[in-house]
């Protein structure tokens, strides 16, 4: 919409975001790349698993937590200047 001067997202849900991050990087997907010390600020913030950590290195995902619990998740890049996919 052209009065919507922020870009705007849609988001989807999985079962097995680990292989879907693997599934998207092998089509191509413009992924957002996370900062090198991503995961390891991860690391200091939460008490994870040693493989989430892992994946949240080899496929840039991040993590949150709220008052439901921890989710993982993934952005793509902004796609033209409008939308971006989590």
């Amino acid at each position: 919409a052209p009065g919507v001067p922020e870009p705007q997202y849609v988001a989807f849900a999985t079962d097995d975001l680990v292989a879907t991050a693997a599934r998207l990087r092998a089509a191509g997907a413009p992924l957002l790349p996370m900062p090198a010390n991503h995961a390891d600020d991860l690391e200091a913030r939460f008490d994870l698993p040693a493989e989430v950590l892992a994946a949240a290195r080899e496929h840039g995902l991040m993590y949150e937590e709220d008052d439901r619990g921890g989710y993982l998740h993934l952005a793509t890049e902004v796609l033209g200047d409008r939308v971006f996919v989590e």
